[in-house]
């Protein structure tokens, strides 16, 4: 079962790129499926999405790594 935080961003990610595109971030997903918030966030920051939505992007991917912050 994933967080709430979790739940959150990705469906913020979902509603901007659209579930056929989301389904493009294979990496992230299997990432966040696992619980490792850091390699979501390299994920994340390492696409076009991230480039062409810098600011938004940064937010979401600050949220994720709260999360591996709280499991510590």
């Amino acid at each position: 079962d994933l967080p709430e935080e979790a739940r959150l961003v990705t469906a913020n990610m979902c509603f901007q790129l659209g579930m056929p595109n989301l389904k493009k971030f294979k990496n992230t997903i299997s990432a966040c499926n696992d619980h490792r918030w850091n390699d979501m966030a390299n994920e994340m920051r390492n696409s076009r999405w991230h480039k062409q939505t810098t600011a938004r992007a940064e937010r979401l991917i600050k949220r994720i790594l709260d999360l591996d912050q709280d499991q510590t």
